[in-house]
């Protein structure tokens, strides 16, 4: 063998031995963005919501130092998010493995096979672990479908302030009248000393105590108690409205007729029950109504942004706000812009005979049906949801769906035990334009139309789509007599 040919033998020989080192050398690297392939095992999950990016990233870093598993995340656009879950796992060959989606989606997402059935091996989706609300939201066919992450609902939001300087004056006038009976019983008459107790009372204890208990009398827990409210107040000039909300969206709006109308049951998916025209929920509709001649809020000018910025103004003293408005609450509170302390309370019923219910959304992580690592996947989707959810609002601002988390705020107490009372977004399949046209209807009955008749155009609609043949309901009567009792029991004959 001649010296070139020995040579060329000696470096292909020195070339393998140093491929070999080199793949040595990546297999041993910690896992970083570089070379994460080389995991012992990967899984994808798919996400819209930017926010949540860095929690997500903790998250999976966190769960590949524990499982040696590696998570894939992928920030995708929210628009036709299931279709191009459904595109990727058909055609493309890049599908997720997990996806993080709305309550209203899943009942589509079942039916496409891109939903499947959770394992919750460990039985975690109980309700110890989370409220019925939560796992109703993530039921289709009777099956959970996903796991409960985070929701958004609404609540009543006030000015707390403004109601302990009410408060303020009615204990210190009930102070005064009790004092003069007493004072009259006597036979005397100390205008010296009354005095003296009057530029006391701020610091006496029992006058503090009475007053931090009749501002908690004048949270309203009904729409009446705050036409009554507003009837009395003398505002000061910096407030232009007592009660604002936002009446263009069916979200803030839901509340009115949501413990009367039923679309798809308790898990929202059975198309079968389906009961939008009936009379308390045309009785409900006709208080919304005429609040407008209370309020005049402006459905073309109003929006949740202008509503919220009111408050933290000093504005308004009720409001209706979802869980967003707190952080904005602390940071104004923090730099000095909102010089109030503020309170939060459940939605308010119409009357005592009206009640309300409000609607809650909650975004739930889903098993791809077309993944081929599901335990992997149902594993890691816990572990989001349930094992880091104390995390996740410091993270994002957003509040876990599982229960027995302990927040530093009290108002995020007020409002999951809100979110326990809701009624889940629906998600049959069937009435999935449901909200749109929901939303068009309170629109059209702020504006002037009949309530009795847009509540049964809108059932019929409906009813429509899911029998698929045309739909007429018969219509209800409400007597002149129950018409006034509606306005007589909102507070709205005066």
């Amino acid at each position: 063998m001649n010296l070139k040919n020995r040579l060329c033998i000696a470096l292909l020989i020195l070339c393998m031995l140093a491929l070999e080192i080199y793949v040595g050398a990546i297999n041993s690297k910690p896992v970083t963005e570089e070379n994460t392939f080389y995991a012992k095992d990967t899984i994808v999950l798919w996400y819209t919501d930017d926010t949540l990016t860095d929690f997500l990233n903790s998250v999976a870093l966190a769960y590949y130092e524990d499982t040696d598993v590696h998570v894939e995340l992928k920030l995708v656009s929210g628009l036709e998010y299931l279709e191009n879950i459904n595109y990727a796992s058909i055609r493309s060959g890049e599908s997720p493995d997990l996806y993080i989606v709305g309550n209203d989606m899943l009942g589509k997402a079942y039916k496409a096979g891109l939903a499947a059935e959770v394992s919750d091996q460990y039985n975690t989706l109980n309700e110890e672990n989370y409220p019925a609300s939560a796992l109703e939201a993530v039921t289709y066919d009777g099956k959970y479908v996903a796991y409960p992450m985070y929701f958004e609902t609404s609540y009543l939001l006030y000015n707390a302030t403004y109601l302990e300087q009410v408060a303020a004056a009615d204990v210190e006038a009930q102070w005064e009248t009790d004092a003069s009976s007493e004072n009259a019983d006597a036979g005397t008459q100390n205008t010296e000393t009354d005095n003296a107790q009057s530029d006391t009372l701020a610091q006496n204890p029992e006058f503090q105590s009475a007053v931090r208990n009749r501002a908690q009398e004048l949270v309203p827990t009904t729409i009446e108690e705050i036409l009554d409210f507003a009837d009395q107040y003398d505002a000061p000039e910096n407030v232009d409205a007592i009660f604002e909300w936002d009446v263009s969206d069916i979200f803030y709006n839901y509340f009115f007729v949501g413990n009367y109308v039923d679309v798809g049951g308790p898990a929202g998916d059975n198309p079968d029950q389906v009961d939008i025209y009936n009379e308390n929920a045309i009785r409900c509709l006709t208080v919304y109504q005429e609040l407008n001649q209370f309020f005049s809020i402006d459905a073309d000018q109003v929006n949740y942004e202008s509503v919220i910025q009111d408050f933290l103004d000093g504005k308004t003293i009720f409001t209706l706000a979802t869980t967003d408005a707190i952080a904005n609450l602390e940071q104004a509170k923090a730099d000095g812009s909102f010089p109030y302390e503020y309170g939060v309370a459940m939605i308010p019923d119409l009357t005592e005979d009206l009640l309300s219910k409000e609607v809650s959304y909650t975004n739930a992580i889903a098993i791809n049906g077309y993944s081929d690592k599901k335990t992997q996947a149902n594993a890691f989707a816990r572990y989001i949801s349930y094992v880091h959810a104390g995390s996740l609002y410091a993270r994002t601002g957003k509040v876990a769906s599982s229960l027995g988390i302990s927040y530093d705020l009290g108002a995020l107490d007020v409002i999951m035990l809100a979110y326990a009372e809701t009624v889940p977004m629906p998600k049959v399949v069937e009435t999935s334009n449901f909200w749109i046209e929901l939303e068009m209807c309170f629109t059209n009955v702020w504006q002037g139309d009949d309530a009795n008749q847009a509540l049964k155009q809108l059932s019929e609609k409906i009813m429509k789509q899911i029998t698929g043949n045309e739909y007429t309901e018969e219509y209800i009567e409400i007597p002149q007599e129950t018409e006034e009792e509606i306005y007589e029991d909102s507070g709205m004959d005066d």
